[in-house]
């Protein structure tokens, strides 16, 4: 029988999708998905990483659209869902923090 895998916890073989490193983070931190993504290793990633992508992202921003500019930290980049549960609420905090730091 085999059981649901929690958000916070992954296949030994999944990789973050982002830095394409298996296991925790730097920090410690393990790979979250907390999206629309499927399988048993797909669209698992580093909160840190996500952190990092949505920064390049949103600095990237060309000031027209605000939604692109948000859009990378409460959208999944492949799946295209937005994020849920504690990983919306940890990248909200992180958005907040990069928003006051920047502007």
């Amino acid at each position: 029988m085999r059981r649901n895998v929690p958000s916070r916890c992954c296949d030994d073989h999944a990789s973050c999708w982002i830095c394409l490193e298996e296991g925790p983070d730097e920090l410690g931190q393990p790979m979250v998905r907390d999206c629309s993504c499927r399988g048993e290793s797909a669209g698992f990633s580093h909160v840190s990483c996500i952190v990092k992508h949505a920064e390049k992202r949103s600095e990237d921003w060309d000031g027209r659209d605000l939604d692109e500019f948000v859009e990378p930290w409460q959208v999944c980049h492949n799946c295209r869902q937005d994020y849920q549960n504690k990983l919306a609420l940890d990248l909200a905090a992180e958005f907040v923090t990069f928003v006051e730091g920047k502007y």
